[in-house]
C-alpha cells in the first residue's frame, strides 16, 4: 500500500508539472510515446503522424487497445492489430482514410453487429500492400469512453486521441496492474486476459475492491475525464490539457 501511494504521489506531480511550462524531461516523455507511434504507423502504413491526427480530429476517432497500452510502456511488445473507435458521424471519414492507405473491408472476416459493449458494429479492415489488419468499431454514444469503460480490465483502458494519451487508471497501468471487471466472464475473455498475462502484466480480480483500494481506483467511484487521477500526456506540449479537448465524461467500472 505505501508503494502505492507513493506511485500516486508521483503520478500527481507529473500531471501538474505537464499543465504547466513544459521541461526537458516532459519532451523526453512524449518524444518517447511519439517516436513509438510512429513505429506502429510504419508498420501499419498509415501515413505521418500528422496525418492521422487531422483523420481523427474530423472523424472523433481514438484508438484503445494494445497500442494504446504500448505508449505507456513502450518497447514491451508489438500489436497485433489496431483497433480504432468512433462513432457513427465519423465512421465514413474514418473509412475513407484508412482505405486511402490501402485498407479494405476484409470479405473473408465479414463485419458483425455485437449487442454488447455499446458498440454498434465491428468492421474489420486488411491491408495487401502491408499485410496488416485494422478493427474499426463504431460506437454507441454518447462518447467513445462508453465503450472503453466496458473493456475486460483497466489495463485496458487507455486510449489515443489526435491530442495525446489518455490513461483512466494510470497508479494500476504504470505498475503493470490491472483489475479484471467480471462483465464477461467467458472464453473469449479469458483469451484475451491471458494475452496480456503473457505480455508480463498482473491482472486481478480483486485490486478493485476492499478497503485498501484507493477512492478513485475502487469499482464503485464515479470518474470522469476532468477528475486528478486521469493522466493525459500531450504530443504537442503547447496543448497540455485535456480539460480543452473533451468534456467531463462520466463513467464508472459497474455498468
Amino acid at each position: 500500500m505505501t508503494y502505492l501511494i507513493a506511485v500516486s504521489n508521483f503520478l500527481q506531480t507529473a500531471k501538474t508539472r505537464l499543465r504547466r511550462t513544459p521541461t526537458s524531461l516532459e519532451s523526453i516523455t512524449s518524444d518517447i510515446i511519439v517516436g513509438q507511434l510512429q513505429v506502429v504507423l510504419k508498420r501499419f502504413q498509415l501515413g505521418s503522424l500528422d496525418d492521422l491526427r487531422d483523420a481523427m480530429k474530423q472523424s472523433g476517432a481514438i484508438i484503445s487497445g494494445s497500442t494504446a497500452l504500448l505508449l505507456l510502456h513502450p518497447g514491451r511488445f508489438f500489436p497485433n492489430d489496431i483497433d480504432f473507435y468512433v462513432m457513427q458521424p465519423g465512421y465514413r471519414i474514418l473509412l475513407t482514410y484508412l482505405q486511402r492507405r490501402g485498407y479494405e473491408i476484409d470479405r473473408h472476416h465479414p463485419s458483425h453487429y455485437p449487442s454488447y459493449r455499446r458498440m454498434r458494429s465491428v468492421h474489420f479492415l486488411h491491408s495487401e500492400e502491408s499485410f496488416q489488419c485494422i478493427n474499426l468499431i463504431v460506437c454507441d454514444g454518447p462518447h467513445v469512453l462508453s465503450t472503453i469503460s466496458r473493456f475486460h480490465s483497466t489495463l485496458v483502458m487507455n486510449y489515443i486521441t489526435y491530442s495525446g494519451v489518455v490513461c483512466l487508471y494510470p497508479m494500476w497501468t504504470m505498475l503493470n496492474m490491472g483489475f479484471v471487471v467480471n462483465r464477461d466472464n467467458n472464453i473469449a475473455t479469458d483469451q484475451c486476459l491471458s494475452k496480456y498475462v503473457r505480455r508480463g502484466f498482473k491482472l486481478s480480480r480483486t485490486l478493485g475492491r476492499g478497503q485498501l483500494t484507493p477512492s478513485t481506483h475502487s469499482e464503485n467511484a464515479v470518474r470522469n475525464l476532468h477528475d486528478e487521477d486521469v493522466l493525459f500526456i500531450p504530443f504537442n506540449l503547447l496543448e497540455n490539457d485535456i480539460r480543452r479537448f473533451d468534456d467531463a465524461i462520466s463513467w464508472d467500472l459497474r455498468h
